[in-house]
């Protein structure tokens, strides 16, 4: 098991792709600037305004803090999220969204995938058990987040700390969110 431990302080700081605000960029892969497969940020809500579009994509938010209002395409059907009671929402990236800001500020988990290539698990107060061969990113979200392979070595993550792992064939890593929760991505399959 390969793991590269990710602290908040190493996130990189990126502009809206609509310029209406910023996001703390944690993971992308593949790693660099141009085109991605799965992308996990964490967005800083300052102003009322349109989420960015992304065709061919799938998004996935979860509301950390604050409370936020969202209008869905040309239906204009409303949702109100409040942090942290909020669900998780899945999306397609294409849809025009329109976000209030209704506290003075809010703060959001942001997964963007290609389609068809959105594979997460919200694990709270639970375990997950993840099967090489394959490359994920697990984000501890709440709590103290406990992430292990079969050689003993253990990680603990909170607060955003997030750990990349890569398991070749017959490993396997132990996800333990027991007292706490976490967002498991699966960023790369072995190509067939």
């Amino acid at each position: 098991m390969k793991t590269d431990l990710i602290d908040p302080g190493q996130f990189v700081k990126q502009a809206w792709r609509n310029g209406g605000g910023t996001a703390l960029e944690i993971v992308r892969a593949p790693v660099g600037d141009g085109a991605f497969d799965v992308r996990v940020s964490v967005a800083d809500i300052d102003l009322s305004g349109p989420f960015s579009t992304y065709q061919g994509y799938d998004r996935w938010l979860l509301l950390l803090e604050g409370q936020i209002a969202l209008s869905l395409g040309s239906s204009k059907q409303s949702m109100d999220l409040a942090a942290p009671d909020a669900a998780p929402l899945r999306f397609d990236g294409a849809t025009q969204m329109e976000c209030t800001l209704k506290s003075k500020s809010a703060r959001a988990l942001n997964v963007i995938a290609r389609r068809g290539k959105l594979d997460l698990a919200l694990v709270v107060a639970g375990d997950k058990t993840l099967e090489g061969p394959g490359e994920w990113a697990i984000v501890g979200i709440q709590g103290a987040v406990e992430v292990s392979g079969g050689e003993g070595d253990a990680k603990t993550l909170s607060n955003l700390a997030t750990l990349r792992v890569e398991l070749e064939a017959g490993e396997k890593a132990a996800v333990s969110a027991t007292l706490a929760c976490a967002l498991v991505v699966r960023l790369a399959r072995p190509a067939k």
